[in-house]
């Protein structure tokens, strides 16, 4: 068996379909309220979904997860951060109920360290890394890891034998597109102190660089639209540390 990095999360979701009143409804389509770690850790999330009702999750760690009761799961959005998803839902039409989701641990396999890997196996998404699905990136980085193992079969398939490198290249190939979302994800994660899993040396800087670009998000729109670059996986986390976006959020001239 490959070597696992895990992060122990213990997070709990309770998911809900519902209509929400016109006069209630967001001139948006998606609303978001995170939480500021480790102070706190309840968040909310209202998605718009094609038929017009609305798609509603709260979520919590440990003992603090949310209800499947409609009006605790209410009372619970009524204490978020914010109050934008409690105002939305809180005369809303529930449609079925309400169901809850335990997660308990991120999970990173490293297959790609692994000597004498089994011919033609091909583990791929969940299988290799199981992201805390919090933040919306394991179906997108799933997503990135079949167009590589496309291109690779496309590439070999003239080959005399198609199979006999097609395991390692694209173990070693996805590595770079797994890096994105999992070191976006053990940022504010392990910010927790109950949180398990090692933690870098340069955590907490980079835990303050990172809320930092949130802060500055607000009022930037340059860097609002590279913020969501990255978390979209549009970009590597590393543009969040380009010399102009460094500078807008410190004040300071950074040297190239």
């Amino acid at each position: 068996m490959p070597e696992e990095t895990v992060i122990g999360v213990d997070f709990g979701y309770s998911t809900a379909v519902c209509t929400i009143p016109p006069d209630a409804t967001p001139a948006r389509k998606v609303v978001i309220t995170m939480p500021s770690a480790p102070q706190e850790s309840r968040m909310g999330l209202l998605l718009l979904r094609e038929d017009g009702n609305w798609f509603a999750a709260l979520g919590g760690r440990g003992a603090d997860t949310p209800p499947a009761d409609g009006d605790a799961f209410t009372a619970y959005a009524a204490s978020l951060p914010t109050s934008s998803v409690y105002d939305a839902i809180k005369d809303a039409t529930l449609h079925g109920h309400i169901e809850q989701f335990a997660f308990p641990e991120s999970c990173r396999r490293h297959f790609n360290t692994t000597g004498d890997f089994p011919r033609g196996l091909i583990p791929i998404a969940d299988s290799v890394c199981r992201f805390n699905p919090v933040y919306g990136q394991g179906m997108s980085a799933a997503a990135q890891e079949a167009v590589v193992l496309r291109n690779l079969l496309a590439a070999h398939a003239s080959d005399a034998d198609p199979l006999a490198t097609l395991s390692s290249e694209f173990l070693s190939t996805i590595e770079s597109i797994i890096e994105n979302p999992w070191s976006l994800a053990a940022l504010p994660d392990l910010a927790y102190p109950d949180a398990r899993g090692k933690r870098p040396a340069d955590l907490e800087e980079s835990i303050g660089h990172h809320m930092a670009i949130t802060q500055a998000a607000h009022n930037d729109p340059d860097i609002h639209k590279r913020l969501i670059e990255v978390l979209n996986l549009l970009k590597p986390v590393s543009a969040l540390k380009a010399p102009s976006i460094t500078q807008k959020v410190t004040g300071e001239e950074v040297k190239a």
